[in-house]
Formats: structure tokens, sequence, C-alpha cells
């Protein structure tokens, strides 16, 4: 379970971005920029960068709680007839549409702290918190707002506190 300091620190640095992106939208060039700087902001603290094991390649390592573009649990795909663009979950090896084999995927998300656990390999450590980032990312359809909707909902993810950025 996420520890009220983490969420304390999560929701103080998604107010300080939001404060500075008012003040001066310009000082993030691309989506890429906001994540940088919100990772900035929570890496200040303690917790988030104190040293915490995990395995690979069943050796125990040394890891922070604090990640960018960790993927997710959950496998995606994108159906290639319907809407294209849309993310479901996906859980198949693969699958067959129109004489074409395609293969669902993991997601990532923008930013992650993880759980980590000592016992389960890096790469599948449960993310208690999930923010992601959508700057200039208005279509009719919402697309890129739904898609990150839909990873931090997941169940299979069991993500405890996501978060969308949205400007």
């Amino acid at each position: 379970m996420v520890s009220g300091e983490v969420i304390s620190r999560v929701e103080s640095a998604v107010k300080t971005l939001r404060n500075k992106f008012g003040q001066s939208p310009y000082f993030f060039y691309k989506e890429s920029d906001m994540h940088c700087y919100m990772y900035h902001l929570l890496f200040q603290g303690i917790t988030l960068k104190k040293r915490s094991y995990v395995l690979t390649n069943r050796n125990r390592v040394a890891t922070v709680q604090l990640h960018k573009e960790y993927p997710t649990l959950g496998k995606f795909s994108k159906h290639p007839t319907e809407d294209k663009h849309a993310l479901r979950p996906d859980e198949r090896k693969k699958f067959m549409d129109k004489g074409k084999s395609y293969q669902p995927s993991r997601g990532a998300y923008d930013l992650a702290i993880i759980t980590p656990d000592e016992n389960t390999d890096f790469d599948w450590q449960k993310t208690s918190v999930a923010i992601e980032f959508a700057l200039n990312q208005y279509h009719p359809s919402l697309v890129h707002f739904r898609n990150d909707f839909t990873k931090l909902t997941y169940e299979k993810d069991r993500v405890e506190r996501g978060y969308i950025l949205f400007s």
C-alpha cells in the first residue's frame, strides 16, 4: 500500500507543476519536459530515492521507487480495423485479423512509483502510483486521454493512485 508520505509528495509536485505551467506554459516545450520537471520534483524527497531491492536475471539488485516509462503488468492491443488508435486490455499471446497476426504488448506509464519486492523481477514490480501526461493532445475523440485512462484503470495492474495531467 502506498504511504501517505508518497501521496503527499506526489500531490504537492502536481500542484507545483500546475502552478509553473499556469505561470509559464512555454517553460515546457514538449510533454517530455513535463516528465523531467515532475521527476525532479518527486526525486527531491528521501523516500523515493532510498535504496530498494528487486531481482534481475535472478540476482538481487538495488533500485529506487521512481521510474520513467515503467511497463504495465497487463498487455494491450489496438484493434487494426475498428478504432485503431484505442488501447484495449488484451492478454492473448497473439490474434489474427483479416489474415494478419498481431501480438498484444505491455504499455508504459510516463512516471511510476513502484512498490519494490526483492523476490520479483524488476520488470514485473507492482506500480503503486502512475502518472500520465497529455500536453496539447486535444482531439475530439480524446484518444490519448482514453488510452491513459485504460492503462491506469486496468485491474491486472492494480495501480493504487493514478493521475492524468492533461493540458
